[in-house]
């Protein structure tokens, strides 16, 4: 009995042997596989922190790029913030110098008004004088058509003068229109 138990205990030895042996085995087996599988993940792995390193690089390059952009974007706000300071200082002149023509014109139309109505009158003057002139010349002596011949000259010096102030006045506005 004791050699039919320690047989059976055998036997039951070396099942359990077989079968340790066969999950071994099995075992061993998935070890291998897992150990592909490892060695496909770290693969994979590297292949990951190459492409990890390459994109942070590229995010770098690009964040340097975009403040880059800020500054010049900055800079030409800077420009055109000035460059508009500018235009409006200039619109101001340009006002200033359209309201200053507008008076200049305003004070030519009324030195012309002035200087038709002066030459109206003087032109009257000249007419009534010419008259008594001639009558004068009918009835007095050579004196008095010398007293006649000066008049006439003094008022057509005034009239001249007039006219050049008139023609200069002129002038100066024309060249302030240029």
């Amino acid at each position: 009995k004791e050699i039919e138990s320690a047989l059976l205990e055998k036997h039951k030895t070396c099942e359990e042997l077989r079968q340790l042996k066969e999950k071994a085995s099995l075992q061993d087996n998935e070890l291998s596989e897992e150990m592909e599988k490892v060695g496909d993940l770290s693969i994979k792995l590297d292949s990951s922190e190459r492409r990890c390193s390459r994109l942070k690089e590229y995010i770098a390059k690009l964040t340097r790029k975009c403040e880059g952009w800020a500054d010049s974007y900055k800079s030409q706000n800077l420009e055109l913030k000035e460059t508009r300071q500018e235009l409006r200082e200039e619109l101001s002149k340009v006002s200033d110098l359209a309201r200053q023509m507008s008076d200049m014109s305003n004070v030519m139309k009324k030195i012309q008004d002035k200087h038709a109505k002066e030459k109206k009158k003087w032109d009257q003057e000249i007419e009534r004088f010419k008259d008594k002139v001639e009558k004068d010349n009918t009835k007095d002596s050579d004196a008095s058509c010398k007293e006649c011949k000066y008049l006439r000259r003094a008022i057509a010096k005034e009239g001249q003068r007039k006219e050049l102030n008139i023609s200069i006045v002129r002038n100066e506005l024309d060249q302030r229109e240029k």
